[in-house]
């Protein structure tokens, strides 16, 4: 393994980690904004290299951020706002009657 492949290995280790700080500053910057969810950047191995002498690893790198949301509270949600709605509606009718 050449010095070449380690500084590789830690420049990609370090640019990810880069991007994963600014989606945790991203997170902390929209904290308090309504509607806003957190995010996760999803980080993963690249595939080893397979070598005579067994594998080798290759770094990591990331596959984008990805929002943290229960789908059970989100579709609670979409639900609940669309009974909302049409209570709303019902009551502006029965009111003008």
């Amino acid at each position: 393994m050449s010095i070449n492949h380690l500084l590789s290995i830690a420049r990609t280790a370090l640019t990810t980690h880069q991007r994963a700080i600014g989606v945790t500053g991203h997170n902390v910057a929209n904290a308090s904004t309504p509607g806003y969810t957190r995010q996760r950047l999803e980080i993963v191995a690249h595939t080893p290299l397979r070598t005579p002498h067994g594998p080798v690893g290759r770094g990591v790198t990331d596959h984008g951020a990805a929002r943290v949301r229960d789908r059970f509270l989100d579709a609670s949600v979409r639900r609940e706002s669309g009974l909302l709605g049409q209570s709303t509606t019902l009551r502006d009718m029965l009111a003008r009657v």
